[in-house]
């Protein structure tokens, strides 16, 4: 599945984005938790290009909607599904860096599922900095990184999501770096 991001000519009388657009913001929005570079979708045009409502993921636990200039956005690329796995995983990666979690998000390989036709499995390799305690099971701990991955995913096609929770010793490279 590809989204495309339209650009029209900008004018007086012709805002630079439509509605459904595909956007990225060129900072960040702290009042909001968003990070520049995040992408969201153009669900309002006001005064023929003057604002825009952008629904955005923030903090990663909703949607948030909020009102920018052109000046706050630029157009995205041409974008497929596993670009925007990526990119959510990247963003995901950052918020782990900022919390108490000290596992990272380290590789992911995105395939499309052979079941679901149009849907893709997701792998996430995670580096713990430790190995998990004897009294902690680690299909719990692989567990909760794979619900909290599938909540941040799951409105872009994906059908499975697994998780390897290995030591940095443990690792090799293994599909797309994050």
């Amino acid at each position: 599945m590809r989204l495309r991001a339209r650009r029209l000519s900008t004018s007086e009388n012709t805002p630079t984005y439509t509605e459904h657009d595909f956007v990225i913001l060129r900072h960040d929005l702290p009042d909001h938790r968003l990070v520049q570079g995040e992408i969201g979708s153009v669900v309002g045009v006001y005064g023929y290009g003057a604002g825009y409502e952008v629904e955005l993921t923030g903090a990663g636990e909703a949607r948030v909607v909020v009102t920018v200039t052109e000046k706050d956005i630029r157009p995205a690329p041409e974008l497929n599904v596993p670009d925007l796995i990526l990119s959510k995983l990247k963003w995901l990666n950052q918020r782990l860096a900022q919390g108490q979690d000290l596992a990272q998000l380290r590789y992911v390989r995105i395939k499309d599922d052979p079941v679901f036709r149009g849907k893709h499995a997701v792998t996430v390799i995670i580096q713990l900095p430790e190995k998990p305690s004897t009294e902690a099971s680690p299909f719990a701990t692989s567990a909760r990184y794979e619900r909290m991955i599938s909540e941040h995913l799951k409105q872009l096609d994906v059908s499975d999501v697994s998780c390897l929770l290995l030591t940095a010793d443990e690792i090799t490279p293994f599909g797309i770096e994050i």
